[in-house]
């Protein structure tokens, strides 16, 4: 089938994965997958961007993930950090403008859960925003609690569909479980976001799976990354498996695949490809997800080589952010942007 046959097949066939792999396998006439996606983004979203402040407050992890920069061990300097730090970030970011943040770490039990949902109140109480959380597997009753705190979020992603791939890169750990966690989260009424490492399979059959899984997982929100390879991991010296346009191509299959969940401009693809948050932002993506880490924390969160940013302070990363929308015919928009799966649509992207 040609690319527009292709392309029809992919939203009317009940088992896509023949047709996302065969999208992903085109040599050739690929425009009009890109071109689909982004009529189907700006159907949606218009041309406004979410703007959401991430906060990586904790560097210090107990797993041990193959891929990983900062898995246990890996790491001769880390940081963990207050309470109070954590909330004067938020402060900045409120006063910044930012209805969202995410607080993301490693999986790194120093926090207890009730130290998580003190964290939330108080965010919750003082800032009336939204708050992501991104910490790792809980029990459904941890979700439950952290939801009740306020957390309004949960990004887990599956990484790959692959199983055996997935226990071998997890110690201890399975897609089985890391799946039920998902589910976990969702039936706590948090709003689930999820997603895999592009490339960390060389099989282009598994990226056509890790694709139509995430579209059967239904998620409030889409993340995605490239692989990078870091130094001081088992996968160290891999490359990434694919042209790099293929990364690119996977995201404008997802947004085509699922028009009302939010797909973030993931900061890895400026690692793959020069240019290639520019990329996402004119074909697929609806949030942009600047960094508010204090600047002397950042060079101690780099989960891959070559992270951008990290010697920039909050105000210069936001003001980058800004200008790097616009420069794509874009506008940024500070609204929470909750899920349009529970949302009403029609006003959903008003901005107040």
């Amino acid at each position: 089938m040609n690319t527009h046959n292709l392309l029809r097949a992919l939203t009317s066939e009940n088992d896509k994965t023949p047709i996302i792999f065969e999208l992903l396998n085109l040599k050739s006439d690929t425009d009009q997958i890109y071109a689909l996606a982004k009529a189907t983004r700006d159907r949606v979203f218009g041309n406004k961007i979410l703007l959401r402040g991430i906060i990586e407050f904790s560097s210090f992890c107990r797993c041990r993930c193959s891929y990983c920069g900062i898995g246990a061990g890996r790491r001769k300097s880390g940081y963990r950090m207050t309470k109070e730090e954590i909330l004067e970030q938020c402060a900045d970011g409120k006063q910044a403008g930012y209805a969202t943040f995410v607080l993301q770490s490693g999986e790194d039990p120093t926090y207890s859960v009730k130290d998580i949902c003190d964290i939330l109140s108080e965010i919750h109480n003082r800032f009336n925003v939204a708050v992501t959380l991104s910490i790792g597997e809980f029990a459904p009753q941890e979700y439950a609690r952290f939801h009740a705190s306020g957390c309004d979020r949960y990004l887990l992603r599956f990484e790959t569909s692959n199983a055996s791939l997935y226990a071998a890169l997890h110690e201890g750990q399975t897609l089985e479980s890391r799946l039920e966690c998902i589910e976990n989260i969702k039936k706590s009424g948090i709003q689930v976001g999820s997603g895999f490492l592009i490339g960390i399979s060389p099989d282009l059959n598994d990226l056509a799976k890790d694709i139509a899984l995430t579209t059967t997982l239904a998620l409030d929100m889409i993340g995605c990354g490239p692989f990078i390879a870091d130094n001081d991991t088992p996968l160290a010296g891999r490359s990434f498996p694919w042209d790099p346009e293929i990364a690119l191509r996977t995201m404008a299959i997802l947004r085509i695949l699922n028009p009302l969940s939010h797909i973030p401009s993931t900061t890895a693809f400026d690692v793959l490809i020069p240019t290639g948050r520019d990329e996402l932002l004119k074909s697929c993506a609806n949030v942009y997800m600047p960094n508010i880490t204090r600047q002397k924390y950042r060079a101690d969160y780099q989960l891959y080589p070559g992270k951008p940013g990290i010697d920039e302070d909050c105000s210069v990363s936001m003001e980058k952010a800004i200008a790097r929308i616009r420069r794509c015919g874009l506008e940024p928009s500070f609204v929470r942007g909750d899920s349009l799966l529970k949302t009403t649509f029609p006003n959903f992207m008003v901005d107040k």
